[in-house]
């Protein structure tokens, strides 16, 4: 019974942690998706700055300006990024740390719960990294105006591109995690040799590693300069804002360089993922069914021990449908948001 209530523990722990970075990462998503959006002072959509004019959708490869007051819905934009969004971080930190506090202890130790934790860890990652920007920019009002070289840099690498690098590596934690309880369910042998605490590990590394790479062009993308601005915020100041230009790498293969990156998302962040937890939470299903009659058949043959290890085993591998149930609707409502 005690295992039973730990699993369900775990399980609406996990949920509750998810629905709270869905609509972290849906914020973020739609943050980055009008990055080089900028703001517009003519009918022409142009914005002259000094003898810069800025042209506000970034296209083309020409250069601009970081400006986030474009970031719609204007009317919301303080209220959801500036309250609600750090208060929802705050909670998945606070209840992600309990969760992993829980499952390191060393009577809980197991390669299930060494996943469990890596994802814990990245969901936290994920809310933690855009938490100054979203509290310098919304909470204290700075969204209105420019983004200054000091904060260009973690405008760009804190709200978008970090935070991805940790929520891919948790979708594809999570596809390891309906792996490993499909071969614990179905290959209980090759379990032993394939489901240890240092295999695990190993996997977790390569998934970080693949996610960190995932993303590493997008460090080198653009060429940051400083430039002067007139303030937005204090009509008559003048301070030093971003200018971002795309790198001539870039512009040499544009359409083929952002057609892979996109093409690469979807398939293997969305489809792949989405695609191979369904499989796997039906097959897991099926098993599930077939060790509820071996249960029956135990409890008729009154081996009780059996029985109750049998039962602990489903309540572990029903947390993973329930969990990884729940990261399939992540991964959609993300590329909805695309």
């Amino acid at each position: 019974m005690a295992n039973s209530i730990a699993s369900y523990n775990k399980t609406s722990l996990m949920y509750r942690n998810g629905q709270v970075m869905t609509r972290i990462k849906a914020d973020i998503d739609v943050a980055m998706d009008t990055l080089s959006t900028i703001a517009t002072t003519s009918s022409e959509g142009l914005t002259t700055v000094g003898n810069f004019t800025n042209n506000t959708d970034g296209g083309g490869g020409g250069p601009f300006i970081l400006y986030p007051y474009m970031m719609a819905p204007k009317e919301f934009v303080v209220p959801i990024y500036g309250f609600f969004t750090p208060f929802l971080i705050i909670l998945t930190i606070v209840t992600n740390t309990l969760v992993c506090v829980v499952l390191m202890k060393k009577n809980m130790r197991s390669p299930t719960n060494t996943l469990l934790v890596a994802m814990a860890v990245s969901d936290m990652f994920t809310g933690i990294f855009p938490m100054p920007v979203f509290l310098h920019f919304y909470a204290f009002g700075y969204f209105k105006d420019y983004v200054s070289i000091d904060w260009c840099y973690l405008y760009l690498y804190f709200s978008d591109i970090i935070p991805t690098i940790f929520h891919t590596a948790s979708i594809w934690l999570t596809m390891g995690l309906a792996l490993q309880r499909y071969i614990y369910v179905c290959y209980s042998i090759k379990a032993k040799q394939w489901c240890t605490i240092p295999a695990t590990i190993k996997g977790i590394i390569v998934a970080y590693v693949l996610a960190i790479l995932s993303q590493a062009s997008k460090f080198g993308e653009n060429i940051i300069d400083p430039i002067e601005v007139d303030s937005q915020r204090t009509p008559g100041e003048i301070f030093t804002g971003c200018l971002l230009q795309r790198r001539s790498w870039v512009l040499s293969i544009e359409d083929i360089y952002y057609n892979i990156y996109f093409w690469f998302r979807v398939i293997f962040i969305h489809m792949i993922p989405c695609t191979s937890l369904v499989v796997l939470n039906a097959l897991l299903i099926h098993a599930m069914k077939n060790a509820q009659k071996r249960r029956q058949m135990l409890l008729k043959q009154n081996r009780k021990s059996e029985s109750k290890k049998l039962k602990d085993s489903n309540c572990t591998t029903l947390m993973l449908v329930a969990v990884s149930r729940y990261v399939q609707k992540v991964v959609q409502s993300r590329h909805c948001s695309l």
